[in-house]
């Protein structure tokens, strides 16, 4: 018995430390990161999320999906987190530019498309279906 509760107590240290690591992780990238961007000047409004693990987006985003009002969401979140422009950044975990811009959007798919890559995980999950187009 006694080797059990010991085994079990190591254990929950343990995960207990583990969480303890990848939250310090988390927030120490997270403070790289917004130093990285603010060298870089100007920022698009932030869609924040006030739950852990962005749960309050999540569940905006899957009522709005059964609802069949995506459209109206993505209105309702311009208006709301960036209200004179249409470039904000939102993202659950990673950060993430989202655009409605119309310069945007034509440097985007035309002018400038070389130069807006998805990123190494994006092109390795699509390779097969869009080749090396994606």
């Amino acid at each position: 018995m006694f080797d059990y509760v010991q085994t079990s107590f190591s254990t929950t240290r343990a995960v207990c430390a583990a969480f303890v690591l990848f939250v310090a992780y988390r927030f120490s990238r997270k403070i790289y990161v917004d130093a990285r961007l603010r060298k870089l000047g100007a920022r698009a409004p932030i869609r924040r999320s006030y739950l852990p693990f962005s749960a309050d987006v999540v569940y905006e985003v899957i009522r709005h999906v059964l609802d069949d009002t995506l459209y109206e969401m993505w209105l309702i979140m311009f208006a709301k987190h960036a209200p004179t422009q249409w470039t904000m950044e939102a993202g659950i975990g990673e950060r993430v530019i989202i655009t409605a811009e119309p310069e945007n959007i034509k440097a985007i798919l035309a002018t400038q498309f070389k130069e807006f890559g998805k990123g190494p995980e994006f092109h390795k999950d699509f390779e097969d279906f869009l080749g090396n187009g994606g």
